[in-house]
């Protein structure tokens, strides 16, 4: 069996961020995360320049990767969970977790939206958790904003997002991406929501 995995490990090496996934725990990775509230009012979970996160990020995204959702999602469930032990006192109140989504051109090429995958995750350990894939909607394609600077980012994304369903005014959205820059992307969905007649709506990376 030894001869067996050494010669598949010789033939299909892993890549180094699945090898760094593989080992990492929910708890280590847990030590990493500090909510940190940055422009626009975003809060971002864990810090994107720590290794074992990019590796995370980068399974998630690229690689479709089940630990890495698993991780991240637990990392995700845990701050659910705290803002809505904080916020308790409202009796019909519900936070409801918005992924962003991406386009169709896209969601065809990688046949996955990692972070739905992710929040996805964060419920199977936080049962309590309410995620609404549909709700927000990218009704076209957009360039990459790497690489793409203030004005351009915007213009880029203007126009880009439409929320199709209704909305309650006693609900805090929580608008989810995987990685935020600039937060341009997270606010203009943000103000899609708001425009939209949402109340309560935040934007939340899970890191920066």
């Amino acid at each position: 069996m030894k001869l067996l995995r050494a010669l598949f490990t010789l033939l299909f090496p892993e890549r180094p961020s699945e090898t760094i996934v593989a080992d990492l725990t929910p708890e280590s990775l847990g030590t990493l995360a500090e909510p940190t509230q940055g422009e626009r009012n975003i809060v971002s979970l864990l810090p994107y320049r720590a290794p074992l996160v990019r590796a995370c990020i980068r399974e998630a995204k690229f690689h479709a990767n089940p630990k890495a959702w698993t991780l991240l999602g637990s990392i995700l469930a845990d701050y659910v969970r705290e803002l809505e032990s904080d916020w308790n006192t409202f009796e019909d109140h519900q936070i409801i977790l918005v992924p962003i989504p991406l386009s169709r051109r896209r969601m065809k090429d990688r046949g996955y939206n990692q972070v739905e995958r992710i929040a996805e995750s964060a419920r199977t350990s936080y049962a309590h958790l309410r995620i609404k894939n549909t709700l927000l909607v990218r009704v076209r394609d957009t360039l990459p904003q790497t690489g793409l600077r203030g004005h351009a980012r915007r213009h880029n994304l203007k126009g880009a997002f439409e929320v199709h369903g209704a909305l309650n005014s006693t609900h805090t959205y929580i608008v989810l991406d995987d990685v935020t820059t600039t937060g341009t992307t997270l606010a203009t969905a943000c103000r899609t929501l708001v425009s939209s007649g949402a109340i309560r709506v935040l934007g939340l990376s899970l890191a920066h």
